[in-house]
């Protein structure tokens, strides 16, 4: 398992705002998103590639994810050169769908994180989740809710939206990943609804929310992340099933298998969060 397996929160910076760079990075997201893509105008994204380079050319130790152009776009090509640097942690597809992202997992030398956000991605995570080099399923649901018509202030289009959660982790499930993160809030100054979104998603079996400004960041990290309270249950159960077998009774809860198997990913992802 390495950290970016358990990261709960990723910070997306536009990519042609340099001077954001350092101080996003300093906000202390699981990882920071250099963003060529929604966030760029098409006039800036040269402009945006030469600035990325420069910083990914000074740093060594950051957490640093690049979210390059669709793959039906000219930019997509032009990206992928700067894909290949080596201080990148990760490469983010937008509209990934399973061609696309066997073709750019091919070319790219860390690993892909597949930005779902259609309704054919959605069809093709099957055969996407199965392609080597996959790292961790992103989920866009605005511009899915965009495609499909979904109004996202709705009970029915978050209705709609939980069928794409599911996919995204039964698939994260079966092939061995991560749990996928959701999609960003785009409310920025409303810490009330940020809450209830990531409180939402949590419970929804998502394992994080990427992020579109660094005040956002610490509510989700404290939604997604492990409490004290969580850290402590699961060492006590740890260390009772030591000596007590693999099933027996502990503060009033049967203690077998699976609940053991969740106290051991409370502390194994407590303990990446802590590095």
């Amino acid at each position: 398992m390495t950290r970016l397996n358990s990261v709960c929160s990723l910070l997306f910076v536009p990519g042609d705002r340099p001077e954001r760079f350092a101080k996003a990075v300093a906000a202390a997201p699981g990882a920071v998103i250099l963003d060529l893509e929604d966030s760029v105008g098409k006039d800036s994204k040269a402009a945006a590639r030469g600035y990325v380079k420069a910083f990914l050319d000074g740093v060594s130790d950051a957490q640093i994810l690049l979210r390059i152009n669709a793959a039906d776009t000219n930019d997509y090509h032009l990206d992928l050169s700067l894909a290949q640097h080596p201080n990148l942690a990760g490469v983010v597809l937008s509209k990934a769908e399973a061609e696309n992202t066997k073709a750019t997992a091919e070319i790219i030398n860390c690993p892909l994180w597949p930005l779902i956000e259609s309704a054919r991605g959605l069809g093709e995570l099957s055969s996407t989740v199965q392609v080597p080099g996959v790292a961790r399923l992103l989920y866009g649901t605005l511009d899915l809710a965009l495609e499909l018509g979904l109004d996202i202030n709705h009970e029915g289009g978050l209705s709609m939206l939980n069928q794409g959660r599911f996919l995204l982790l039964t698939e994260s499930l079966k092939a061995g990943l991560p749990a996928p993160l959701d999609g960003v809030c785009p409310t920025i100054n409303d810490q009330h609804q940020l809450r209830r979104t990531a409180q939402y998603s949590a419970a929804a079996g998502m394992g994080g929310m990427m992020c579109i400004h660094p005040n956002q960041i610490s509510i989700v990290e404290s939604i997604f992340a492990p409490s004290y309270a969580q850290i402590e249950w699961a060492s006590a159960v740890v260390n009772a099933a030591a000596t007590r077998g693999s099933s027996f009774q502990f503060r009033g809860q049967m203690v077998d298998e699976p609940v053991l198997k969740l106290a051991l990913k409370i502390l194994n992802k407590s303990k990446f969060q802590q590095t």
